[in-house]
């Protein structure tokens, strides 16, 4: 019966892309999207049976933090789940916030957690901009080196214009004045 048991106990902690989807409220194509991208790219594995893939309480989490780091810092998905696994990698967590007994350290170490993941979003989120800005203002000045090297370029050919025609009066006068025992010439 303690066998039977188990089955029966695991069954029931199955949870499906739908429910997940459920709960995390976005589409089951979305659930899939994550998942899919989690296991490709970072080597993530999720449990499965011959329906599909399952999910835990901690899937669920990572895959609910992967929609917060998307939809609040408006991040793509490979960047996000680049973000969020490198925090699980690096995270100097011992117990997992689930696993502790008492809500209150429970909420604070979630609570830790969440705020160490938002601050090294936002410096990572700084620095994109900063390289942004670097990047805006080198096609900015570019641009305005162009157009000052145009505006001397017609200054110099104006210049040159002026300079022929002068070369041209100078060179009629010089025909006019022709010395008095030329004038036959």
């Amino acid at each position: 019966m303690e066998k039977d048991d188990k089955v029966i106990l695991e069954i029931e902690n199955i949870i499906r892309t739908k429910q997940v989807a459920e709960r995390l409220n976005i589409a089951e194509s979305t659930i899939r999207k994550y998942a899919q991208t989690l296991e490709k790219n970072t080597g993530y594995i999720f449990k499965a049976d011959e329906n599909g893939r399952v999910f835990s309480e901690d899937d669920i989490d990572t895959l609910r933090t992967i929609k917060q780091v998307k939809d609040e810092f408006g991040v793509s998905l490979q960047r996000a789940v680049d973000i969020v696994a490198t925090r699980k990698r690096g995270s100097t967590q011992t117990v997992a916030p689930e696993k502790v007994s008492n809500d209150g350290e429970s909420t604070a170490i979630q609570t830790r957690h969440d705020t160490e993941m938002i601050a090294a979003l936002l410096s990572e989120f700084k620095d994109e901009i900063r390289s942004e800005i670097k990047g805006e203002i080198k096609q900015v000045v570019r641009e305005e080196v162009q157009e000052v090297v145009r505006e001397e370029m017609k200054l110099m050919i104006e210049e040159m214009k002026r300079l022929r025609e002068i070369e041209k009066e100078v060179a009629a006068a010089k025909e006019k004045e022709k010395r008095w025992y030329e004038f036959w010439k």
